[in-house]
């Protein structure tokens, strides 16, 4: 139910469509909340989530969506932090009700994040101005994940008048703090027990995309299923301090940086799980014969042919995300001032495992394969065990997305896979909830105007961003309307082409 909250004026235009809304309104809606949402500083640590959790349910008020706001606790350290979760209950008869012959299915969870990475200073525009230019929008969180919650919202704005029609509830969530663990929005939600959400439940959330080969057409939609696990590690080297004017050859830096060096050489074994060898069988038919005499040798039992195979695919960094464990130093520290030789040098070690990686024993084999260097190791965070298996794809939610890209573009291959990041996807699996990832933009392949996530001038090719919008859209009515499938796109007067 809503929330009665402080009364604070919102200078951000809503302008929410009313019923008989049609996609070109829906698309102009979704591209302003991403613009409005885009100008609020959500960044971590210091922006203001809980402003746009504001601008939400101002745009859930006006078309009569109930929600509630969660604020995490601890809120003089990590101020302006929250969650909202809003939801359109299915009023159809029979599916409120339930009944032996049409009960009422579990919800669909439309889920997103609020947060972003810190700004970076590079910026050739204001970050936080939501500028268009060559059609494209640039922004701090326009593909993380701001772009996915204009969506969601527009889809749910879009959908409730036509909520006598739904055979399930749709649930719509947007968390804090997913960027940096999610301990004060997704995991804060699950630990006090927020979402009351059934195990059996289906959720949409980023992971996904839409790959285009060089002609632009659709070539592969990638579907998230399962996540690679997230574990850090503090690598500490120790030297003589001293003036910098005086050159010890025990340098805590030079002994951390050769240390990173063995760490840049290494080449861990590559291993293939259920999900990753049916991706790579998946995606076969449309490679050409070189693409698919490489996918020949990596299926290959000859295990000296697939590791050799496998080397030479890692130099793709994506392929090597899907074979191997990766390692990848990101925060490195050393004193603070130019003129002196700290005692210490550290370095953070991101490890993105393989769902199957024994994290004890790929501990001990970074020890093992940095023990003539002069470093100390310490587990900073272990992945929790044991760790969600891999959507099966054999439900409901999969068939929807397959029905529909198979309707929208109907010469690509849809495939499920393990993305290399990681994320709000593997809590909502650790409660049973079954959880796709299929939100991001569609890319292309030398798309140099591709520059991606996490970086300065991010932007979103809004032409795609439309597509996107009709590519989940059509997800969530095929699977929560009653009525027979993708045909209220024809009330709503869509001239979506495949």
């Amino acid at each position: 139910m809503k929330k009665l909250c402080l009364l604070i004026t919102i200078f951000i235009c809503t302008n929410s469509f009313a019923i008989n809304q049609n996609f070109e309104t829906a698309k102009e809606q979704a591209v302003l909340h991403l613009e409005n949402l885009v100008k609020i500083d959500t960044s971590y640590p210091n922006g203001k989530p809980l402003d746009a959790v504001r601008y939400i349910y101002t745009v859930l008020n006006e078309n009569n969506i109930d929600w509630d706001i969660y604020i995490p606790t601890n809120q003089n350290k990590f101020p302006n932090q929250a969650n909202i979760i809003a939801k359109i209950n299915a009023t159809n008869e029979t599916a409120e009700k339930g009944s032996e012959k049409n009960p009422k299915l579990p919800p669909l969870i439309l889920v997103t994040h609020l947060d972003t990475v810190p700004t970076k200073d590079s910026w050739s525009v204001d970050p936080f101005s939501a500028t268009k230019k060559d059609g494209y929008l640039y922004g701090l969180g326009v593909t993380d994940n701001k772009d996915l919650a204009s969506i969601f919202l527009t889809i749910l704005t879009m959908l409730k008048p036509y909520e006598s029609k739904l055979n399930r509830d749709i649930i719509f969530i947007a968390t804090t703090d997913e960027e940096v663990g999610g301990n004060l929005g997704m995991q804060y939600l699950i630990d006090n027990k927020k979402l009351n959400i059934p195990p059996s439940s289906y959720a949409l959330i980023e992971g996904g995309t839409v790959i285009k080969d060089e002609e632009g057409k659709a070539s592969i939609v990638f579907v998230e299923a399962s996540t690679k696990m997230y574990m850090d590690i503090k690598m500490t080297a120790t030297g003589k301090p001293s003036h910098s004017a005086i050159a010890y050859k025990d340098h805590a830096i030079y002994k951390l940086s050769k240390a990173i060096s063995t760490l840049e050489n290494y080449n861990p074994p590559f291993r293939l799980n259920g999900l990753t060898k049916d991706f790579f069988e998946q995606i076969y038919p449309i490679q050409d014969d070189d693409g698919k005499t490489t996918i020949n040798m990596l299926l290959s039992e000859d295990i000296e042919k697939a590791h050799a195979t496998a080397n030479a695919m890692s130099m793709d960094p994506f392929f090597k995300a899907q074979l191997k464990d990766v390692i990848t130093p990101t925060v490195i520290t050393s004193g603070n001032e130019a003129n002196t030789i700290s005692e210490k040098a550290t370095a953070t070690l991101n490890c993105r495992l393989l769902p199957d990686t024994n994290p004890e024993e790929f501990f001990q084999n970074i020890q093992n394969l940095l023990k003539d260097e002069d470093v100390s190791l310490e587990i900073a965070e272990l992945p929790t065990l044991p760790f969600p298996n891999p959507m099966s794809t054999e439900d409901e939610l999969f068939t929807s997305i397959k029905t529909v890209s198979e309707k929208l573009m109907p010469n690509a291959i849809i495939t499920a896979g393990m993305s290399p990041a990681s994320g709000d996807s593997e809590k909502l699996r650790r409660q049973g909830i079954t959880t796709y990832g299929i939100g991001a933009t569609a890319i292309q392949y030398k798309n140099e105007n591709n520059n991606g996530t996490h970086v300065a001038d991010e932007k979103i090719n809004l032409q795609e961003f439309y597509s996107v919008l009709d590519f989940l859209y059509f997800i969530v009515e095929d699977f929560t309307l009653t009525k027979p499938k993708l045909q209220l796109q024809s009330e709503l007067g869509s001239d979506l082409t495949p």
